[in-house]
């Protein structure tokens, strides 16, 4: 009993390690409790899904104080995730053994081809837009693939999440209120990548072009929100909303360094 405990235990441990370093986990988790544990597939599928709550409750509460999450999206994709999850576990309990292991062993599948592919299309440009309808449908395809199998999010939900989260770390730090851009608007700014976020960003297929547009887009704010932190510069502004930048070209964007976690923004002085 001890020995089950430990091995339940080394799966949920190596599990939560991916899941912190690459969001993955569920792709692992049910061939290790299947074919380690020795555990009922559906119930190793139950386990997954009820280990992914609470890591994504951590996850959830460390991004949020960090400032990197847009509710909005969120909020579109929980649309569809619910009633897709709910679809996925129903059927769930009427699939046999055997399909689902063929269903996670394709998906397991997918997802490293999908890696391994990746540097074939990253000079592709993204034609990508997370509007609302969309969101819904990934999330509800993306929580039926979950709730049948323990993972999809490698497949579907982690490419979107990284064309969305990772300009907006990029322009939170591009154009807080400390810099010139947002206070004076205007000017010119440098964003240099790290080779691992540039293939990133081109796995996802965002080229050059997509990153300066988003990074433009996101560096819009409230007139209001200027005028908490410098009123004389506020007054100025006629509008509800202004643009740090005049254009995407006054972003200057580079990629340098080496390995590592972080990435660079230099706003004009």
């Amino acid at each position: 009993m001890i020995t089950l405990t430990l091995v339940y235990a080394f799966c949920g441990l190596l599990a939560g390690l991916l899941i912190g370093v690459a969001g993955i986990g569920g792709v692992i988790l049910v061939p290790l409790l299947v074919y380690l544990a020795g555990a009922d597939i559906h119930q190793s599928i139950a386990a997954a899904i009820f280990s992914f709550f609470i890591s994504g409750g951590v996850g959830t509460i460390i991004y949020t104080r960090r400032g990197v999450i847009e509710w909005p999206l969120v909020r579109s994709l929980v649309t569809g995730a619910i009633p897709g999850t709910l679809a996925g576990t129903f059927l769930l309990v009427h699939v046999n053994e055997f399909a689902l292991k063929i269903l996670i062993a394709i998906l397991t599948i997918l997802s490293a081809a999908r890696e391994l592919l990746a540097a074939s299309t990253a000079t592709r440009a993204t034609s990508f837009e997370p509007t609302a309808p969309r969101l819904i449908v990934i999330g509800a395809v993306t929580g039926a693939l979950s709730a049948l199998s323990g993972t999809g999010g490698p497949l579907i939900l982690i490419p979107v999440l990284i064309w969305i989260s990772a300009p907006v770390v990029l322009a939170i730090g591009l154009a807080n209120m400390a810099t010139n851009n947002a206070v004076l608007t205007g000017g010119g700014a440098v964003v240099v990548l790290n080779p691992e976020h540039a293939k990133i960003l081109a796995d996802a297929g965002l080229d050059r072009a997509s990153i300066l547009q988003r990074l433009f887009e996101l560096t819009e704010y409230p007139t209001e929100r200027l005028g908490y932190f410098a009123a004389g510069f506020a007054s100025r502004i006629k509008d509800e909303t202004y643009r740090c930048f005049r254009s995407p070209q006054d972003i200057l964007l580079l990629m340098a360094g080496g390995s590592g976690l972080y990435s660079m923004v230099m706003p004009s002085w």
